[in-house]
């Protein structure tokens, strides 16, 4: 009985040594695992009746069979260093074991690459695309609310541009990378020449460069460098060339040439056009020198004419040039013409109104106060018949005031200045010429207001007219027969002289006056 007691406690001691030995006991199949490696917890034993997994610290994703199975499956992400992994297992009394696994990161668990060069270049005031990015992650996936792109190109500034672009994975890793974009300018500037090529001078003379333009895509012409070179001597006889260049801000440059051919001396040359003179004034050769590579001073001028600046007419004047080398140039003839431009000038020393009888005429030496004056000719073409008394009065003689105008042509056909006279009719009887005298006109000149006095009051005056120089009438108005002496009148015309007309039961009275 004793023995198979002993026996049993010693079969059972027996079985809790063994089974605490292989509770003990687990392992795992990478200690030293990489980031996102999965790892496999091993249990050496499988006699118990429970068991749980713990890992300190977190960070671990678990695959499958965690924290309960047998031998589960984890993850390692998103961290690296050490974590503790404690087996609790229990058959009515827990027994625990502690084991360590330390996660590396060993390599990058998200990766970054450029699409396209990490170095371009493309020239300015050209097109640029950025081509962008691709992130790859081997862990826990990217995260695009965080994955940026930031700078930009100027594709319109020449210079140095960088792209940073960033990703980021869920578990918060990150990666990074740049592109350099270079905003360049690669064309030559142009350059192109004012006038011709090939030039030619003559010996000794200066040669006066036509100059040049030059353009840009880039640079102004102030940033611009300009450079010359020449071998041209125009004391001598041949062949030289004149090198333009032109250099950017970025080293693009262009270059032309000029060839500038040094030939033998030639006679000067000169033109010259037909030439209009005043009679009796002074008459100079009038010519232009064309070519030569002399100093004007250094030129001779000859000439012969038969110009008579005192008659009208045409005449001609040969002009030729010696220069400083000896060389003599062809004769020009030179066309003058000897011309009257100047117009006749009248002028009127008589009176500018006459007072005639109605139903009389001008005397016929009533224009003996008609003077002229021509530069040239002696005797004008006058026009007499020229005014209203003429084309109105002479054919119905009614009363009013009335216009002869003077005019003269001179025998080259430069007409005169006009000068103008009136003729006013008075009363034809004696009565008559008293009511004449009976008004008077007060102040004269005036500003267009003044007054009509009439010296007889019983003669009442019922209407009155007045006319300007050309015979129209610009005012008229019509008076209250009961009122007697004085008559204010208020025209607003502009400065002249003006005719009035006073009508009566007697008759019409004239009278002149002048609005200043």
């Amino acid at each position: 009985m004793k023995n198979t007691l002993f026996t049993l406690l010693l079969s059972l001691a027996l079985f809790n040594f063994v089974n605490a030995q292989n509770i003990d006991s687990f392992t795992v199949s990478n200690p030293l695992p990489y980031v996102c490696d999965t790892v496999e917890l091993i249990n050496l034993s499988t006699n118990y009746t429970s068991l749980t997994w713990e890992i300190s610290g977190g960070s671990f994703l678990p695959v499958s069979d965690f924290p309960y199975g047998t031998n589960p499956k984890i993850r390692f992400g998103g961290w690296s260093g050490c974590r503790n992994v404690k087996l609790i297992v229990g058959r009515g009394s827990v027994y625990d074991t502690i084991e360590q696994i330390c996660a590396i990161k060993a390599f990058d668990s998200i990766s970054l690459y450029v699409i396209g060069n990490k170095i371009d270049t493309v020239d300015v005031h050209t097109n640029y695309y950025d081509s962008g990015f691709v992130a790859t992650s081997y862990c826990s996936g990217i995260d695009p609310s965080k994955s940026s792109t930031t700078g930009n190109v100027n594709i319109n500034v020449v210079g140095k541009y960088i792209i940073t672009y960033v990703a980021f994975e869920n578990s918060g890793y990150s990666d990074s990378a740049q592109r350099i974009v270079y905003v360049v300018d690669r064309v030559a500037p142009t350059i192109s020449l004012y006038g011709y090529d090939t030039t030619r001078i003559e010996v000794f003379c200066q040669f006066i460069d036509p100059g040049f333009s030059v353009a840009d895509n880039y640079c102004t012409f102030n940033e611009m460098e300009l450079y010359t070179q020449t071998n041209l001597d125009t004391s001598s006889i041949g062949t030289y060339f004149i090198d333009y260049t032109v250099v950017d801000l970025d080293s693009n440059y262009a270059t032309v040439r000029r060839i500038v051919e040094v030939t033998n001396a030639q006679p000067p040359s000169l033109n010259s056009k037909t030439v209009y003179v005043e009679v009796y004034n002074s008459y100079f050769p009038d010519y232009v020198i064309t070519h030569s590579c002399c100093d004007l001073a250094e030129i001779e001028v000859f000439y012969q004419s038969n110009v008579d600046t005192a008659k009208l007419g045409i005449y001609f004047t040969d002009i030729w040039l010696k220069d400083c080398h000896g060389n003599i140039s062809d004769t020009i003839t030179q066309t003058v013409n000897i011309v009257d431009r100047t117009p006749p000038i009248l002028t009127w020393t008589g009176p500018d109104t006459f007072f005639i009888k109605q139903y009389k005429v001008l005397p016929p030496d009533f224009d003996t106060a008609l003077h002229y004056w021509d530069n040239y000719d002696t005797a004008l073409l006058f026009n007499h018949q020229k005014g209203t008394y003429y084309t109105t009065y002479l054919v119905n003689k009614a009363p009013g005031c009335y216009t002869v105008i003077f005019n003269a042509t001179d025998n080259s056909g430069n007409k005169s200045n006009e000068i103008t006279i009136w003729v006013c009719t008075t009363p034809s009887s004696i009565e008559d010429e008293k009511q004449q005298r009976n008004v008077h006109i007060y102040p004269n000149p005036n500003n267009g207001q003044f007054t009509i006095e009439n010296k007889y009051p019983n003669q009442a005056i019922h209407s009155v007219s007045v006319f300007n120089q050309m015979g129209q009438e610009v005012y008229f108005k019509e008076i209250d027969r009961s009122q007697t002496g004085s008559i204010e009148i208020d025209i607003n015309q502009s400065p002249g002289v003006y005719f009035i007309q006073a009508k009566s039961e007697k008759g019409i009275t004239s009278s002149k006056f002048l609005i200043n």
